[in-house]
């Protein structure tokens, strides 16, 4: 929860009476202390430092600054500061008094500091802070080293001077440093930051100058620097009084181009090195001032060597960070596909013992898009992260484990004879299967399909061939309903070689115009006896495969991506010879057409249809839309607006195998149907099912409950079927007792050579008698 300064403290006129008061208060003491240095001026100089120290010690607390165990330390140096005052101004004048004060000013100091370090590794963490101290131990070396060269070229003797009085600057140093880093890592930069750093950077100063001072003999001008003092304690208090301090332990590390990162953190260390060199130019005086610079010297040495090997460190842990952020997978911490395939091509580089072959297993997830969209995005990588600890568990040791893709883990292990194969596909089965707890109350089973290939790898080839090959048993797993692991077998690389080269033969003849259309007729009236119009269906005859039905290339050109190609194409043949039946046979016949999901998501798929239609002079009212279950759509979806732009245009929309799959109440409510077709499978059964006539009503029944007029019966085959759907009220059936596809030449042609009118299309379609007559046999067609 972030800490918010409120709107009052955020207002100039409560600013510039936080800085105003302190300000009056600091120039009435000087004024005080300038009149009388000995008397009541020192005393209203004690108070006023005290008061500011008992406010820099006691207000974080008030605000609530956290942590508390951190801004204790800063409570601790103002109790240890505050009688070290009282010493200084009201205790006797005496040796003893004043090694009271400066021990009191010490351990205040180390406390201050203290507080400083802590802040800085809360907020930049502990690595930063320590390499901001070893960064600041250089330049405290290099500043001690200026400070003892001011010392020693006067004329005295540099052993005389106070040791206390050498250990400030150095402290001072150092806390400068930390709340540099603090306050530039920061974002934003917190007011209260900002007034610490001004408050001890001039306390440096100040400690410098007394240093100095001393070591020059100047002690009479030391009182003067108390004012300095007061004033920093001063600032000290406008920095915790602001609200913003309350922020202070909780503002995260931004990565920050200035002096806390990157190159120009070497400020500091070239500061240390540069004021060494200054110091080292001066002739020393004593020996005692030759010893002591010659041990800061190696001091700044040993600093420089630890800070070189610090960043070689922090390096070498940033390169090795980086390499494995760069393989392996952030979710569950598996090679990824890069790094896999790399590794994959290592180990196939090297030569396998006789009568060893490598084997890879793909797994997928079943259903893990729904998984992640019922229990959330967190839940799916904890699913996916308890998956991975699993294949790690039983194949980490003698394999390879990897994420290959979203809801895909591979698994790469030496394997021996077909049983050895056996038993691997065993293992991931048995890895897979533990149930994975997804919250307090639920446990989700994991089902998965996985495809094996086992190859014989040599160096520099077959890595790519056996994966694939792994893909592709995968497809085929997935395809089942049961035995969810396949092996990647001749069998299996015959039919995906056969459905290959019917894939390149389909898009050939889909490019070269080699399809065709037959025309199965659709019937309505008093026992069905008057033509209604046709269903244009595809066909499809290879010089080198043969004759194919649509069962075996529509679903192919679905994975292939071709359907949307084959689609326009039976579209645009079914409607030029339509056209010509409808200009042979009369107008009032229609043509229904199949299309497919992916054509209502083109873009143009609208204009297309529109375009053909008035190139072959077809009227949009004599041409029906078929589309399928499947094509299950939200409301606001293109497919729904793309559908009724075609009923505005006046064309038909038909719902094809009603009763096979998806459709639903909200389907039909939905979508812009004209036309309801049930499917064959619920037709088949009238007259062996007694309870297929009653299941066949209430469909009648709920279409019309949707104002749905048009309705076909599909797959009628039986005298007995269409007498069983005439008796049921069903408007319109279709199927071979109807007539079979035909190519609308022979339509044509039958009408030409008979004179006889629509009816003669009936005899050419095989319905009446004859011995291409169509009984009650079962015999069923598409």
């Amino acid at each position: 929860m972030e800490l918010r300064e409120s709107p009052r403290a955020r207002t100039p006129g409560v600013n510039a009476i936080r800085i105003a008061v302190p300000v009056c208060v600091t120039g009435l003491t000087s004024w005080a202390y300038a009149r009388d240095p000995a008397g009541w001026g020192a005393a209203l100089l004690t108070l006023t430092a005290g008061g500011c120290l008992v406010v820099v010690g006691v207000w974080p607390h008030v605000l609530g600054a956290r942590p508390r165990r951190i801004w204790g330390l800063l409570t601790l140096s103002q109790a240890l500061f505050l009688p070290a005052v009282v010493a200084m101004f009201v205790g006797p004048e005496s040796a003893r008094w004043s090694l009271v004060s400066n021990l009191l000013f010490l351990v205040g100091y180390i406390a201050f500091m203290g507080w400083l370090v802590l802040l800085n590794a809360g907020v930049n963490g502990r690595a930063v802070a320590l390499r901001s101290c070893v960064d600041t131990l250089a330049a405290t070396v290099g500043m001690f080293l200026v400070l003892w060269t001011c010392a020693g070229v006067v004329d005295r003797d540099v052993a005389g001077v106070s040791a206390m009085n050498v250990v400030f600057p150095l402290i001072d140093v150092v806390a400068v440093s930390q709340a540099v880093y603090v306050t530039m890592r920061v974002e934003p930069q917190l007011p209260a930051w900002r007034w610490v750093l001004g408050a001890v950077s001039f306390q440096t100063f100040l400690d410098a100058a007394f240093f100095v001072m001393e070591a020059q003999g100047r002690e009479h001008g030391q009182s003067w620097l108390w004012l300095g003092y007061m004033t920093s304690y001063m600032m000290l208090a406008v920095a915790v009084t602001h609200p913003s301090v309350r922020r202070s332990g909780a503002v995260p590390a931004r990565p920050c181009p200035g002096i806390a990162s990157g190159p120009t953190r070497a400020v500091f260390v070239l500061l240390g090195v540069v004021l060494a060199i200054v110091s080292l130019m001066v002739p020393g005086h004593t020996d005692t001032y030759e010893l002591v610079r010659s041990l800061l010297v190696a001091v700044l040495l040993l600093t420089l060597f630890g800070r070189v090997m610090m960043s070689l460190s922090q390096a070498s842990i940033a390169e090795a960070r980086s390499r494995h952020r760069t393989t392996h997978d952030p979710v569950t911490g598996l090679l990824n596909r890069t790094a896999f395939h790399e590794a994959f091509t290592r180990v196939a580089d090297r030569h396998l013992a006789p009568g060893l072959r490598l084997a890879a297993v793909v797994v997928d997830v079943d259903g893990f898009q729904r998984f992640n969209d019922t229990w959330g995005h967190r839940e799916g990588d904890r699913l996916l992260r308890g998956l991975a600890r699993a294949l790690d568990r039983a194949f980490g040791g003698d394999g390879m484990v990897a994420r290959y893709g979203g809801d895909e883990f591979v698994v790469v292990r030496t394997v021996g004879d077909d049983a050895s194969v056996r038993r691997l596909v065993g293992r991931v089965h048995e890895a897979v299967a533990t149930p994975v707890p997804v919250s307090s109350r639920h446990v989700e089973e994991i089902s998965t399909a996985a495809g094996v290939a086992v190859g014989e790898i040599v160096p520099g080839g077959g890595v790519e061939t056996v994966l694939q090959q792994a893909d592709a048993a995968l497809v085929e797993a997935k395809s089942r309903a049961k035995d969810r692991c396949v092996v990647y077998d001749d069998e299996l690389d015959a039919r995906l070689r056969h459905r290959s080269a019917m894939a390149e033969a389909l898009r050939a003849a889909i490019a070269e115009d080699r399809l065709s259309v037959a025309f199965q007729p659709i019937h309505t009236g008093p026992r069905f006896s008057r033509l209604r119009g046709w269903e244009a269906l595809a066909r499809w005859e290879d010089p080198e495969l043969g004759v194919l039905t649509p069962a075996e290339f529509v679903p192919l050109a679905e994975e292939t991506g071709l359907i949307c190609d084959l689609g326009d194409t039976i579209l645009r043949r079914a409607l030029a010879e339509f056209a010509l039946l409808r200009a042979r046979l009369g107008d009032d016949v229609s043509v229904s057409i199949n299309v497919s999901p992916a054509q209502l998501h083109q873009t143009g798929f609208r204009a297309s249809v529109l375009e053909a239609v008035s190139v072959c002079g077809v009227p949009a009212s004599a041409v029906q839309l078929e589309i399928t279950e499947s094509l299950l759509v939200d409301e606001d979806s293109p497919p729904i607006a793309t559908l009724e732009a075609f009923r505005a245009d006046g064309f038909g929309l038909a719902l094809d195998d009603f009763g096979t799959g998806y459709a639903s109440f909200t389907t039909l409510r939905r979508l812009p149907l004209s036309c309801v077709k049930i499917d064959r499978s619920l037709v088949s059964r009238l007259g062996e099912d007694r309870d297929a006539a009653g299941q066949i009503r209430a469909v009648l029944h709920l279409v019309r409950s949707f104002h749905i007029g048009g309705i076909v019966a599909e797959g009628v085959e039986t005298e007995e079927q269409a007498e069983l759907l005439a008796q049921l009220g069903c408007p319109a059936v279709q199927g071979w007792l109807f007539g079979r596809p035909t190519p609308a030449a022979q339509i044509l042609a039958a009408a030409d050579a008979e004179a006889q009118g629509i009816a003669s299309v009936r005899a050419v379609a095989g319905v009446t008698a004859g011995k291409d007559a169509v009984t009650a046999t079962g015999r069923r067609g598409d």
